[in-house]
């Protein structure tokens, strides 16, 4: 069985499509956003700016 045959069936996609389904909509039901934790942290971008104005410091410092 194909690649993205199962991924249909996984997530309740059947053919024929729907009429008027593009292809961005046929992608958003066949790859759903991942829920859960990301990977890397997201920085405190208000800290990151403040910490930047000081004299001296850089983004590698930071």
């Amino acid at each position: 069985m194909g690649k993205y045959v199962r991924l249909a069936q996984a997530n309740g996609v059947s053919w024929p499509l729907p009429e008027g389904m593009d292809e961005a909509e046929l992608q958003a039901l066949l790859y759903p956003p991942r829920a859960g934790a990301r990977r890397y942290l997201e920085p405190e971008h208000a800290r990151l700016h403040s910490e930047l104005k000081r004299t001296g410091v850089t983004l590698q410092l930071v």
